[in-house]
């Protein structure tokens, strides 16, 4: 009995230094950028007999940035590193054109700074799925399945669509795509004309030039046993007309153990990136990029994680 409860008190006490590459999410942008939220360097871990391993942030001297990176020449750049990525909790992000202003999601809130000056300048309660205009002084985002033109200057919104959600902004700003339904829509804001895209899919994209469209679409297939069913995630691009112009398999949909529906992102009028899982590697993410001109994706950068004592 002595030597079983000096063994747990040893489990219940231990710790441990890993040194992790974590991406926590990505933005696509056009000029053939992607934007990554990454926390990287070491960490110190300790056991909890009831959750198991546990990431002590008060004791931890990993970096939390947001990296920029070429997805052509892979060349990287910190474009933020910031007290606000350890005070929030930063999720769905979106970047401005002129790199100045980011919005993201904390805890069911969209907020948004000025990355020079580390400084906030809205915050919008339920907020969801942002995108800067062209001018940067005003954001498209979601409230409660609405999707509203938010002006930064004076904080007041418009509204644009009622019922949809997951709503993305064409180069010129003048045309979105979003979900209803099951359905992919595509709206003209100069015209006020709604088309829809296709009637089944999801996370829909539209590039920089507004004449192509990115989604995806998951099909529940049927394995040998009658009781186990599969997913196949494949990304659509369409013309703004809705038809096919080509089909990719999507990788990094299943971790091995679960199944996530990754967001393709276009990096510019013909290729995309996505974030999934490191294949077959749970809970380790992958950042893939998908050229128009090829059947597979390249990965760009993943996760990484090893401890160090």
């Amino acid at each position: 009995m002595y030597r079983y409860l000096t063994f747990l008190l040893l489990i219940i006490s231990c710790t441990r230094i890993n040194y992790v590459v974590l991406h926590k999410g990505i933005y696509g942008n056009q000029n053939n950028t992607v934007y990554a939220y990454v926390i990287e360097g070491p960490r110190k871990q300790y056991y909890d007999y009831f959750l198991g391993w546990q990431t002590s942030r008060e004791h931890s001297d990993s970096r939390r940035l947001i990296l920029k990176i070429n997805v052509i020449t892979e060349e990287k750049e910190e474009l933020w590193l910031s007290q606000v990525l350890e005070e929030y909790e930063f999720k769905n992000f979106s970047i401005s054109s002129n790199e100045k202003l980011i919005a993201f999601i904390s805890k069911d809130t969209l907020y948004i700074f000025d990355m020079n000056k580390d400084s906030l300048i809205s915050e919008i309660p339920k907020g969801k799925s942002p995108s800067f205009f062209p001018d940067n002084e005003n954001v498209l985002l979601e409230i409660n399945k609405n999707i509203y033109k938010y002006f930064l200057k004076n904080k007041s919104l418009s509204l644009l669509i009622t019922d949809g959600i997951q709503p993305k902004l064409s180069g010129s700003g003048n045309k979105v795509v979003f979900k209803r339904g099951t359905q992919i829509i595509l709206y003209n804001l100069l015209s006020n004309i709604e088309r829809v895209i296709a009637d089944t899919g999801t996370n829909p994209n539209i590039n920089p030039s507004g004449d192509k469209i990115v989604f995806v679409r998951v099909k529940k297939e049927s394995t040998d046993s009658d009781y186990i069913y599969k997913y196949v995630y494949k990304a659509i691009i369409t013309d703004t007309l809705g038809n096919i112009l080509k089909e990719f398999p999507i990788y990094g949909a299943y971790s091995g153990i679960v199944y996530m529906t990754p967001y393709p992102y276009f990096v510019n009028n013909n290729d995309f990136v996505y974030f999934g899982y490191k294949e077959y590697t749970h809970p380790l993410k992958s950042i893939y990029f998908q050229p128009f001109n090829s059947n597979y994706p390249v990965v760009l950068r993943e996760d990484y994680k090893t401890y160090l004592y």
